[in-house]
């Protein structure tokens, strides 16, 4: 299962409807003040406006769709134009329909007219109130399927980037398994090879850990509480094959309970802590301690070098692979600070905790 990340910024569904809402509230109440609260200019502005409507969405969702955004321009503005000019005549039917009931205004207006004298020139100052309402109204539409164009783009782009991501970590997290179960096993065939009677204990531990990789680790997130529990586990079935010579204090500071955190994600470290720390043949201490302060869980490996080369340079993909996941997991919520310094090898890992991994019962 692949870690999910969902889009952060503002739904834009939202925005649509509210700027739908604020573009008719203007065309319908915008005439008031100058008409007052008269019912029947109220009616013959809505019913107006209802046509212009039918022209703003007839055009955003069909015509532009169908015709425009498939390059097929003329065929747009000639429909366009012939929809545009039915609304303009109906408009204006309605105008004449509603002219004897309309309130007189102290405005300038044009001398009498009769519709049947006057030439087509002699209107054009008459239809140009509506002529210019219906331009604007086509040209808000066009500007709101500019935004669902844009909106819709920015959608894709960052699906695509999700999914690109969300890729990049599940084959980031296959690789840890095959590395732990290499390490893991390892311990068993040593505990095996010894004839050891820990080995049953050690075979029911891993069965536990792959329960717990196969299934809990395939979340996004797990409690942290489980994921401790889990290196727990797996720092019981590395210390069956320890000599008594090595030793291992882990230890853990700090209220758990309510964090959730990446699975899988803090074990790279002990795993090397372990294959590059511990020598039969040596005295060699490895201290891993796990801390939560303040919303920050903190991790330290302290482990002696006894490989020729550092963790950090020897081959495999352990903390190669943990770094990529964190940059990409935590950004700018993270620091890690690891390297070799007087023949010991040193972890300090600290990762910020945001409100949205905290989890209440």
């Amino acid at each position: 299962m692949k870690e999910e990340f969902t889009d952060k910024t503002e739904n834009p569904s939202l925005i649509k409807i509210l700027a739908h809402g604020l573009v008719w509230a203007f065309l319908l109440l915008f005439p008031l003040p100058y008409f007052g609260m008269n019912s029947s200019y109220f009616l013959q502005t809505l019913l107006q406006s209802l046509l212009l409507a039918t022209l703003f969405y007839f055009n955003l969702y069909w015509l532009i769709p169908r015709y425009l955004s498939k390059s097929r321009a003329l065929h747009y503005f000639i429909i366009l134009l012939g929809a545009s000019a039915l609304i303009i005549v109906i408009s204006e039917s309605i105008n004449m329909m509603f002219e004897p009931v309309i309130p007189q205004v102290s405005l300038p207006v044009p001398p009498p007219y009769s519709p049947a004298d006057a030439g087509p020139l002699l209107m054009l100052p008459f239809l140009l109130p509506t002529i210019l309402k219906t331009i604007l109204v086509v040209a808000i539409s066009i500007c709101f399927a500019l935004l669902d164009d844009y909106f819709e783009r920015d959608k894709q782009k960052t699906e695509q980037a999700n999914r690109k991501l969300n890729d990049e970590l599940a084959i980031l997290k296959l690789q840890i398994n095959p590395h732990f179960f290499f390490n893991t096993l390892n311990s068993i065939y040593f505990l095996a090879r010894h004839k050891s009677d820990q080995t049953a204990g050690a075979v029911l531990k891993l069965s536990d850990l792959m329960r717990y990789i196969i299934y809990d680790s395939a979340r996004p997130k797990v409690a942290l509480t489980q994921e401790l529990e889990y290196i727990r586990n797996y720092i019981h079935i590395q210390q069956l094959r320890l000599h008594e010579r090595n030793r291992v204090n882990y230890s853990e500071t700090g209220a758990f309970d309510n964090v959730m955190i990446e699975p899988l994600l803090l074990l790279p470290f002990i795993e090397n802590a372990f294959k590059h720390g511990i020598s039969p043949e040596e005295d060699t201490v490895i201290d891993i301690q796990v801390t939560l302060k303040d919303h920050n869980v903190l991790l330290q490996v302290d482990n002696p070098v006894i490989s020729d080369q550092s963790p950090e340079n020897k081959g495999g993909i352990g903390l190669a692979n943990i770094r990529k996941r964190l940059c990409l997991l935590y950004p700018g919520r993270h620091e890690l600070v690891a390297g070799e310094k007087d023949g010991r090898y040193r972890v300090n890992l600290k990762i910020l905790i945001s409100d949205n991994e905290l989890h209440y019962s």
